[in-house]
């Protein structure tokens, strides 16, 4: 087919077009065969909830036009970063609401912004950035919030160099510090997102639940009202057969499909998706935010799947523990996060699964399920601030036997947690874009959402947990960044405690004979 298309090219164009196709034609197959195909299943949708798929686009990489974003990453033969610039691009990633003190009416989110190479006249040089505008006074905002949001994102955005900066966490718009391994971020913008369901992110620094309210789909912001889901295109579904071969080492599969939504809100302007079972089936997954065994299942295979190896952090966030919405969703965001991307210390980029704080966490004490059958699943009590259990495996199946196994315990304790979820390589040689993935599996249990102490009107959730703070206000930020011991006494504040009972309660019920215990010091 490509020598006929070149024959005919060759007699009807001149010389110069036929080069143009002929690399445009390998442009299709080069990503044809490092992405995939991503075939989609023509599916019975709920009548309230109507999709539009968002298509991928080779427009971003065209001679003409350079995005900073250089981030890569993706799951199963879905590349998200493509996508996640495909919805910007057209306006999906935006939202409205109402603010009052005075009211108004304010739209938020993330667009593309054109910026000058002056080393390069012939290529624009595209970004992704964080915006607020006034609706009646775009020009110019009356609103004094949207004012000081205003007045930072344009001292952040001026500050970006028109020329291709040196280090890559350079890049973006963002105000950070790191102190030690945590790292604070402003995230003035967040502070506009669609406020929690009934039930969730109303307490204070006292101890909270981890169970959800009744599920009553008449009040999930998922299904009903302005946010709802079939007001955004579905970005993708995955099934098991969008996902790498590698990914089924263990002979595991998905229960269910997950749909792949954006999020109205984003932590992370490279992108930031929701990934929740099917909303097609409305019997079994219009749900409150709650882990069950089959979820605990599939969230190992997804995060096995991510490719580029350790480009994507998968994280859950219990109520009491960050989630604001009583619908089961995990958060999908690039990994590293922008405040971890370059090192300080090693003066080199991080990768993307170890740049963490809890990451770098040691095991105070181990034990080895599974092992006679040769695929070990390895589970610690770390040395951290807050009470933190970690699962490691190539086994998708042994290792969402034995996620279901702890988040069951801390549940019965009723005790707010979060799971994140990266994959890494065997070893550092390997190809990352084609082998099974080790999946570390991170439990948070906690005793309450937000620190009496330090910065007590914010909610921690999962990134929090791992070492990087989100902030929704200037005073915030500086909290936490003037002094040394602020984020940690934050992690030391929501902690379960005793964390030696419960990590004794974990092992005597993983200690059993059906799951073949080996313990390690």
């Amino acid at each position: 087919k490509t020598k006929n298309r070149i024959k005919k090219i060759h007699s009807s164009y001149s010389f110069s077009t036929m080069i143009a196709n002929i690399l445009f034609l390998c442009m299709i197959i080069i990503h044809n065969d490092y992405f995939g195909s991503l075939a989609f299943t023509t599916k019975t949708i709920h009548p309230g909830l109507r999709h539009s798929y968002v298509p991928s686009s080779l427009s971003l990489y065209s001679t003409s036009s350079s995005c900073i974003m250089s981030a890569q990453y993706g799951i199963g033969s879905m590349n998200l970063t493509e996508r996640w610039l495909d919805l910007v691009q057209n306006g999906h990633v935006v939202a409205t609401t109402t603010i009052s003190n005075p009211k108004a009416s304010v739209q938020y989110g993330i667009r593309t912004v054109e910026l000058d190479d002056s080393d390069d006249d012939t290529k624009k040089k595209i970004a992704c950035m964080e915006f607020v505008q006034e609706i009646g006074n775009e020009r110019h905002p009356q609103h004094p919030l949207v004012q000081q949001i205003n007045a930072t994102l344009s001292r952040l955005q001026s500050s970006i160099s028109s020329k291709q900066q040196a280090r890559q966490d350079q890049q973006y718009a963002v105000q950070y510090q790191q102190i030690g391994p945590y790292a604070a971020q402003l995230q003035l913008v967040r502070t506009l997102r669609p406020p929690p369901s009934t039930g969730f992110g109303t307490g204070g620094g006292e101890p909270t639940t981890c169970h959800p309210p009744p599920y009553d789909s008449t009040k999930d912001s998922f299904v009903q009202g302005p946010y709802r889901l079939a007001l955004r295109p579905l970005v993708g579904s995955l099934s098991n057969r969008d996902l790498p071969p590698s990914s089924s080492l263990s002979s595991s599969s998905l229960t269910t499909a997950w749909d792949i939504y954006h999020n109205v809100s984003p932590a992370d302007s490279r992108g930031h998706y929701l990934l929740i079972p099917t909303v097609s089936q409305e019997k079994t997954n219009w749900r409150g935010q709650i882990l069950t065994r089959k979820d605990c299942q599939d969230v190992m295979i997804l995060t096995q799947a991510i490719r580029p190896v350790g480009s994507a952090l998968i994280c859950y966030n219990s109520v009491g523990a960050g989630a604001s919405q009583n619908h089961i969703h995990l958060h999908l965001w690039p990994s590293p996060p922008i405040p971890l991307l370059f090192d300080e210390h090693e003066n080199n980029c991080n990768n993307g699964w170890n740049c963490y704080a809890v990451s770098k966490a040691k095991p105070i004490s181990t034990i080895t399920l599974f092992h006679n059958d040769g695929n070990d699943v390895h589970v610690s009590v770390l040395e951290y601030p807050v009470c933190c259990i970690k699962l490691s495996s190539t086994s998708t199946t042994n290792l969402g036997i034995a996620l279901a196994k702890v988040v069951d315990i801390v549940q019965e304790q009723d005790a707010p947690h979060n799971v994140g979820l990266l994959n890494r390589p065997h070893n550092k040689h390997e190809d990352n874009a084609t082998i099974a993935a080790v999946v570390d599996a991170y439990v948070f249990v906690r005793s309450r959402e937000r620190s009496p102490r330090i910065v007590p009107g914010s909610r921690a959730g999962v990134s929090e947990m791992m070492g990087v703070f989100h902030t929704s206000s200037e005073d915030q930020f500086q909290e936490l960044i003037s002094d040394n011991d602020a984020m940690e006494t934050v992690l030391r504040d929501v902690s379960y405690e005793p964390r030696d009972g419960i990590w004794e309660e974990i092992q005597s019920r993983l200690m059993n004979k059906k799951y073949n215990f080996l313990v390690e010091q």
